[in-house]
């Protein structure tokens, strides 16, 4: 059965079965090819049926609660394998389940699948796969942060020629990213201004706000301004 997967359904087959963590989720409307892989890799791991639990959608908060009572019961074999769909998956169930997710017993695996991302904090503690219209997604998005981190690193340098051509192109992803970065700077100099958000500056103050005034100066990047402006207390 296993040699029947082929393309992204293989390559994520041979990554799982060489080692399966303890959260994994595949994200994309292919439910009937993860139900194919799930089985393949319980035959794989010698995960008999005692051993395993599929949760179907949409699965409320006591399908949640439940879950602790099943994991935490000694498996037969080498670990308890854990099935869920997170379509329709109430706020509530999942923040319940995401207590169990960050800390997995050892004699557990979970693999979540879902058509849309889940809750963030969720998609932190898993090892994530994408299919389809996530897959491809995902790879415009590195596709745009790349460009974004070019026009950083085009500003940090003082290259006005490379960060105007990268800007011609910009798009409103594009400048939300921007927004994003210059938001991340802001928490980490002023923590108390943003107590969501506090993190480490990537890069300098004074770089930080060579980069900002770069992209203010450039037509293509003015939309990221307004976000420019609101942050000027921060590098004072």
């Amino acid at each position: 059965m296993a040699d029947e997967f082929t393309g992204r359904l293989g390559q994520v087959y041979r990554v799982l079965a060489a080692e399966l963590p303890p959260v994994t989720l595949l994200l994309g409307d292919y439910f009937l090819e993860y139900g194919a892989l799930i089985s393949e890799l319980a035959r794989h791991y010698k995960v008999g049926t005692a051993d395993m639990l599929f949760l179907a959608m949409p699965i409320s908060a006591t399908d949640a609660r439940s879950l602790a009572g099943h994991v935490n019961v000694a498996p037969f074999g080498p670990f308890k394998l854990v099935a869920a769909i997170l379509d329709n998956a109430s706020e509530q169930a999942q923040n319940i389940l995401l207590k169990l997710l960050e800390e997995p017993p050892g004699t557990a695996r979970f693999i979540l699948m879902s058509s849309e991302p889940p809750l963030p904090t969720i998609v932190s503690r898993a090892q994530v796969y994408r299919f389809g219209v996530q897959l491809r997604q995902q790879e415009a998005d590195d596709e745009a942060q790349g460009k974004v981190s070019a026009a950083v690193r085009a500003a940090m340098t003082g290259n006005q020629g490379l960060l105007l051509a990268l800007c011609e192109g910009f798009e409103a992803r594009h400048i939300a990213m921007l927004s994003r970065w210059a938001q991340s700077q802001a928490t980490g100099k002023r923590p108390e201004l943003y107590p969501d958000g506090a993190m480490e500056p990537e890069v300098p103050v004074r770089v930080a706000r060579k980069v900002l005034q770069s992209l203010a100066a450039v037509d293509r990047a003015r939309p990221v301004n307004a976000a420019v402006t609101a942050l000027t207390q921060a590098f004072d």
